[in-house]
């Protein structure tokens, strides 16, 4: 193991964002990601702005999101196009100020299920304050 890490190169992995700022993600719909930082197995389907899972297994998901100034900003995990209750997030942001909100889960897929993220009533801001990202656990 050099430098003592252990290495898996064949683990799903993927990180995407969005190089848009202002109004980056369209309220009521999914979210769409412009760019690839990550992703081993190629499981990231850009064009489609979801990830489906190439072998059955356990995986974890986040996903980071800003408010645009003074809106409330909702967004949720999607698995083969239904929401996956427990993960919707809802935060508000006062005046002129923004907020950041991350959603998290582990989640048990099946070979071919595919994950996205939605967005609520509101339109979100990206840039450098957003990503989409996840992996096998096991």
């Amino acid at each position: 193991y050099p430098n003592g890490m252990v290495r898996h190169p064949k683990v799903p992995a993927f990180m995407v964002r969005s190089t848009n700022n202002s109004n980056a993600f369209t309220g009521n719909q999914r979210a769409n990601w412009t760019t690839v930082i990550l992703d081993n197995g190629s499981n990231f389907d850009i064009s489609n702005d979801v990830f489906t899972a190439p072998i059955d297994g356990i995986y974890h998901f986040n996903c980071m999101m800003l408010s645009q100034a003074g809106q409330r900003l909702f967004h949720e995990f999607r698995v083969n196009g239904t929401r996956v209750d427990g993960t919707r997030s809802e935060g508000h942001a006062v005046s002129s100020s923004y907020t950041t909100l991350t959603i998290t889960m582990n989640y048990s897929l099946s070979q071919n299920d595919y994950v996205e993220v939605w967005v609520g009533p509101n339109n979100g801001y990206g840039g450098t304050y957003s990503n989409f990202n996840g992996h096998l656990i096991g």
